[in-house]
Order: C-alpha cells, then sequence, then structure tokens
C-alpha cells in the first residue's frame, strides 16, 4: 500500500460518521476552525426542529484559524459567539445556550452537559471531522445515560502529501 492510501485510510477512520437517526432530542456544536461545522448544525437543528442547540467553544487553539476563516482576525469573540452567529445566518430560531470557557474536547463535554436539558438521550454532535471519533468517546465518557451521533459536513481525502492537497469536494469553508 502506498502513503497516500494510507493516508486516506487514516482520514477515513478518523472521520467516519454515524447515520443520522430519525429522532434527535438535541443538538451539540463544538468549537473549532471550520465555518462549515456551523452552517451544518444550523440545518440539521432546523431540519430536526429542535428547540434547542447547545455551542461548546471558548478562546482555544482553533479560534484564530476559525477567526481568519471568517476574516476576522481582529475579534475577540470565543468560537461559540462566532459560530452562533453562523448558526443563526442559517434561519435557525431556536433558542442557543453558549459555553464561551471549554478550550478542549474535554471541557466541551462537562460544560455541554451542564448547559443541556436532563432529558437529553440521543444526542447529535457536530465538529471538525478529524476530531469527529474523539469528540463521541470524550462525549461518552462524560455523559453515561446519553448515545451520539457523529456528524461532519465533509470527508477529508487527499490527491497529494506533497504538497499536501485535499480533493476539492473536501473544501470545509462556510
Amino acid at each position: 500500500m502506498d502513503e497516500l492510501t494510507a493516508f486516506n485510510q487514516c482520514l477515513a477512520w478518523l472521520t467516519h460518521t454515524t447515520a443520522l437517526p430519525e429522532h434527535l432530542d438535541g443538538l451539540v456544536l463544538c468549537g473549532n476552525s471550520l465555518p462549515a461545522t456551523a452552517t451544518a448544525a444550523g440545518q440539521l437543528a432546523q431540519d430536526y426542529q429542535l428547540p434547542l442547540l447547545i455551542i461548546a467553544g471558548g478562546i482555544g487553539h482553533a479560534t484564530k484559524y476559525l477567526r481568519q476563516n471568517l476574516n476576522l482576525p481582529k475579534s475577540q469573540a470565543s468560537e461559540a459567539e462566532l459560530m452562533a452567529t453562523l448558526v443563526r445566518k442559517t434561519g435557525y430560531q431556536g433558542s442557543i445556550r453558549l459555553d464561551k470557557t471549554s478550550t478542549n474536547t474535554g471541557s466541551n463535554a462537562t460544560h455541554a452537559r451542564v448547559l443541556a436539558p436532563t432529558d437529553w438521550r440521543h444526542v447529535l454532535l457536530v465538529q471538525d471531522p478529524l476530531l469527529a471519533r474523539r469528540t463521541t468517546l470524550t462525549f461518552s465518557a462524560n455523559w453515561p445515560n446519553a448515545s451520539f451521533i457523529r456528524y461532519a459536513p465533509a470527508t477529508l481525502q487527499l490527491n497529494r502529501l506533497q504538497p499536501m492537497q485535499f480533493t476539492p469536494n473536501t473544501i470545509l469553508a462556510g
């Protein structure tokens, strides 16, 4: 197996999502650098007619890149605040609860759990595709009475390793 094929197999495993269910109790969008995740979360919340979604993301390692991707390099807003604006641009009218302090997947999970209604059992997680599996495992460890479905707006595949180039359908812009 050549190096590009092996790398793409690893990407496919990391970014593998689960099938969307017929029913969801809630949705948690985890902060990251990809505006497309917020757009997807807003659309999904509308599709499932969810009255509430949670966005967890403070100012962490991805914030600088999210601000760059949104052309807001001087913004002081958290990832949750920036993503809430994008979710609203999709037309989502429900409630949004923000955790503006989380700086990693573990705090996303624990802080989002505090914000979530106690009856949420089937929760959709929207996250950077590379972090989808890790996020699901982390949330499962922190919310023992809930099941999590992971969603990513695209999978990642590379055309070339040097220089690294993704296939065109994996662009994750907002």
